[in-house]
């Protein structure tokens, strides 16, 4: 990789990470004026640090963003160096995870780099208690698999999880499954539901009134 890539200047300073992440973070595929001279400056900033072994997972995940950049923008599909950084990225998240295990975002996306049938593995050790992760698998059933029932109910169980905004998106999502692969009955049971569910979520004060809570109340 370092012999691919332009190398730190020597003589680095102890925070030049931070100078890693900055030129990573502005040189991105959608940022204006972004050069893979720059993208791949940070990129090398970043390996120097990650080799020391650092425990900093910001570093790692910033990293593998450069990776990704590099694939996808600067890259044609297929491409031995596509591929390749596509690797590094996917393994640089795995160890980004290692550091934090209790970072469920970060879980989710080391998955979603994974082949298909590695992601299910994952993702179904983890789906109960966790929205996104049984989104996932309903994604991947429904569009990957075309296993249609089993991704409803895999969407189902990410819409009783998902909370606010999160659970209007999956629950618009889960309505236009029903209205296609459901009866009419069961849309409309559905739709009655997530209405309400919306209505709660979009005017929580309106709910509190309706509970009897006004706010003022004291124990």
């Amino acid at each position: 990789m370092a012999s691919e890539l332009l190398m730190a200047e020597e003589g680095v300073s102890d925070e030049s990470y931070e100078k890693g992440i900055q030129l990573i973070k502005t040189n991105c595929y959608d940022c204006y004026g972004g050069t893979k001279k720059g993208l791949e400056l940070g990129v090398s900033i970043l390996e120097k640090w990650t080799q020391k072994k650092v425990d900093n997972p910001k570093i790692y995940t910033t990293l593998a963003e450069g990776y990704r950049d590099l694939a996808l923008t600067h890259y044609q599909h297929g491409s031995k160096e596509r591929e390749m950084f596509l690797a590094k990225e996917r393994e640089i998240l795995k160890k980004a995870f290692k550091l934090d295990p209790e970072n469920i975002d970060l879980h989710n996306k080391y998955i979603s780099r994974m082949p298909i049938d590695q992601q299910v593995g994952e993702l179904e050790k983890i789906y109960e208690g966790n929205a996104d992760a049984s989104r996932s698998l309903a994604m991947i059933y429904i569009y990957g698999r075309n296993e249609i029932e089993k991704g409803i109910g895999y969407l189902q169980l990410a819409y009783e999880l998902a909370q606010g905004h999160t659970k209007i998106e999956y629950g618009r999502e889960l309505l236009d499954l029903i209205s296609s692969q459901r009866s009419a009955a069961e849309y409309v049971e559905f739709k009655a539901i997530y209405l309400k569910d919306k209505e709660e979520i979009m005017n929580p004060k309106k709910k509190d009134e309706e509970d009897g809570f006004t706010g003022n109340q004291v124990q």
